[in-house]
């Protein structure tokens, strides 16, 4: 079924309407997360090269992320249940109120916003607590939903950082 749809879909980023042309892209690009590089080697030689491109480009974004979710390399490979398990095993924390999950939002933001270089080891460790959190049921409290996009830019910072880090190490 993916086979006969791809086409298409790859037809539609040389649509007349952006919106069209977005999604399309979009789609590709989620695709992409689900199946692995064997996708992205699939499509390269049936798109144009501009567009090729930027598809490629917002792939390489995805993948220095860590949003694919397969690997098609054995070495590192998790499938989902691992993955799950992994996230699960973090320390049990109670939540006492929305006061509380408000203090401890705010202190895993101050430790990711932080620049120090020698802190990944914090960061590691505020993001176990940021998963232990959303286990113990911080969504469930007043105020959560608006706490949460407070970290997207400090999140993004860590994720270049590590990308960084791990592109000088190679």
């Amino acid at each position: 079924m993916m086979s006969k749809l791809v086409p298409q879909i790859i037809k539609m980023l040389d649509d007349q309407n952006a919106s069209v042309r977005d999604q399309a892209m979009t789609t590709l690009i989620e695709v992409y997360r689900h199946v692995g590089e064997r996708f992205r080697l699939d499509i390269s030689k049936d798109i144009n090269p501009a567009k090729l491109s930027t598809l490629l480009t917002r792939m390489d974004d995805i993948r220095s992320a860590g949003l694919v979710l397969v690997s098609n390399c054995s070495a590192g490979a998790i499938n989902e249940e691992t993955f799950v398990r992994s996230f699960e095993d973090v320390s049990k924390i109670y939540i006492s109120s929305a006061k509380d999950v408000s203090e401890r939002m705010s202190r895993i933001r101050d430790t990711l916003s932080d620049k120090n270089a020698d802190c990944m080891e914090k960061r590691t460790d505020v993001m176990k607590e940021l998963r232990g959190l959303l286990l113990a049921g911080a969504p469930e409290y007043a105020g959560f939903e608006q706490l949460l996009p407070t970290l997207e830019p400090c999140l993004t910072m860590s994720v270049k950082d590590l990308r960084s880090q791990v592109i000088r190490e190679v």
